[in-house]
């Protein structure tokens, strides 16, 4: 006789809808927020194969600069565990209570007790930091506005500006127009696309 099949009920089906719908959600807001275009993401393709040619064939002549440097970062690695391993048993030992007086493991167990919180306080000020940081950047984007304006009013030439800025940007491979949350949260520079149109204004400013 066969089994029978368990039923599922409206609130499971809810759940999972419900879900699905949120899913969905996250991922429009993704979109949105960071304004995906397939067809610039296609203009592109020529720009990210530049780049990966530029590593075949891998430059070897660095070969052996990056290989001491791995051994040095290697030695450092040990020296550190190394010393860590013996100041946590020196440590331990001054702290326990049946092995040193009061007046030695009291001390080392508020210093301990202080190192554990630094990870914690680094924990908080890198959070800070994150949350600081597309304030900082933005700062930084109006100070790069102002010197490009000091540029042009400098050179007065604004075709030459908007050059050397393309060129920088074919360089730096920069994307001509992000989105306005990449902008927001990595950009200290004016994107390549507003530093041109800030030439352009300058020049019909001018009068030319």
């Amino acid at each position: 006789m066969a089994e029978p099949r368990p039923t599922t009920g409206w609130r499971v089906r809810l759940e999972h809808f419900a879900t699905l719908a949120v899913i969905v959600a996250l991922i429009a807001w993704a979109w949105d927020g960071t304004e995906f275009d397939p067809a610039q993401l296609g203009d592109s393709l020529p720009r990210l194969a530049e780049f990966f040619g530029r590593m075949v064939p891998p430059d070897l002549t660095v070969a052996e600069t990056v290989a001491l440097s791995t051994i040095e970062t290697l030695q450092i690695a040990l020296l550190g565990t190394a010393f860590s391993a013996v100041a946590s048993l020196a440590l331990g030992l001054l702290g326990a209570a049946n092995l040193t007086p009061p007046w030695v493991h009291q001390p080392v167990k508020w210093l301990l007790g202080v190192l554990r919180g630094i990870p914690l306080l680094l924990l908080a000020a890198g959070g800070v930091s994150v949350l600081l940081m597309p304030v900082a950047l933005a700062v930084s984007r109006l100070l790069e506005r102002r010197a490009d304006s000091f540029a042009l009013d400098l050179t007065r030439n604004p075709a030459a500006f908007a050059t050397a800025m393309r060129r920088l940007g074919t360089q730096n491979m920069a994307e001509e127009r992000p989105s306005r949350l990449v902008r927001w949260l990595f950009y200290s520079h004016p994107p390549l696309e507003e530093r041109i149109e800030q030439a352009a204004h300058w020049r019909e400013g001018a009068g030319r």
